[in-house]
């Protein structure tokens, strides 16, 4: 997976933010799925991503399984995601 191009992923105190800098529109992600977008911008899989979440935070691996697949359709229907 990997952004759009004109798509800025950055890192914040509450978790990050991804911009596209053509619209100027803003996404914010909470720790979780900051944690997640980190893990898969960084070329690893969805479900290695849902292992790093799983081993942060207390929560069930089918919800954060979920959770992470959500996030990409969602980011991937807004445009801010492109296909390897």
């Amino acid at each position: 997976m990997k952004l759009a191009k004109n798509v800025v992923f950055c890192e914040t105190d509450y978790g990050a933010v991804l911009l596209d800098e053509q619209s100027g529109r803003y996404w914010t992600l909470n720790p979780t799925g900051a944690l997640a977008m980190g893990v898969l911008l960084d070329g690893k899989d969805q479900g290695e991503a849902v292992d790093a979440v799983v081993e942060l935070y207390p929560a069930q691996r089918d919800t954060v399984s979920t959770g992470v697949s959500n996030l990409l359709d969602q980011l991937h229907d807004a445009g801010l995601l492109e296909e390897k």
